[in-house]
């Protein structure tokens, strides 16, 4: 009998992110953004006034089909655009397959735990999980950008892509047995995640309105932002 899903209805996999107490806050001051120089109306994200050099920037577009991988599409492009705005591999693509199966993970055996979710990632670089997910449950901003942080972000191999099989009874959606998003990678991917270990993230102040979003765009920061669909 196939598992349950979660209600993310069109298939786009987004799940909404809760408060976490363990986030760190970041202080545009303290990033030499701008500080409180009003911003231009409009300004070209390849040209970065406030370091004042201009980079091109290689454009990815993701498909994630039929699986609910929006998310880890998302911060995978973060990722990579962050990487070229320092002058990094341009080439480099981190695993959305890894990222995918490891944001799965159900919160039970997390909270199962006493290590708190962070270092429960971390952890898998040397006990790595083994559970098949037969679910597409899609999954939250935070949890993906904090494996990466935590565990790292191996380089891709593998495209993240799969058909759903629907249950006609319950018109629910899963994967078919040896659906790659459902299978656990073997211990090597999680052992060598951690020799990309080059993230660091946080989250705006609650008081920081759309210019501290605008400064850090145009400050090259990658950012990732979950607008509701209408």
């Amino acid at each position: 009998m196939p598992p349950t899903t979660n209600d993310k209805g069109s298939g786009l996999g987004h799940v909404p992110d809760s408060k976490d107490d363990d986030d760190h806050v970041v202080d545009t001051d303290k990033l030499h953004l701008g500080g409180n120089a009003p911003l231009p109306a409009t300004f070209n994200v390849f040209d970065n006034t406030i370091l004042g050099v201009f980079l091109s920037y290689k454009h990815y577009i993701y498909d994630q089909g039929q699986v609910g991988s929006c998310v880890t599409n998302a911060v995978a492009a973060a990722y990579r655009y962050g990487l070229q705005r320092q002058s990094k591999d341009p080439s480099y693509k981190p695993s959305r397959l890894f990222l995918y199966y490891t944001a799965q993970i159900p919160d039970s055996d997390i909270t199962a735990t006493t290590l708190g979710r962070a270092k429960h990632f971390a952890s898998l670089s040397t006990n790595p999980p083994t559970k098949v997910l037969n679910n597409d449950s899609g999954s939250d901003i935070r949890e993906v950008i904090r494996i990466m942080a935590n565990l790292g972000a191996l380089h891709e191999e593998k495209t993240l892509s799969a058909k759903l099989v629907k249950d006609p009874s319950t018109n629910e959606e899963y994967f078919p047995p040896g659906a790659l998003p459902s299978l656990a990678p073997n211990s090597l991917p999680f052992s060598a995640a951690q020799m990309h270990m080059t993230f660091h993230c946080a989250r705006p102040h609650e008081s920081m309105g759309a210019e501290c979003w605008k400064q850090c765009i145009q400050g090259w920061l990658p950012g990732q932002l979950w607008f509701p669909r209408i």
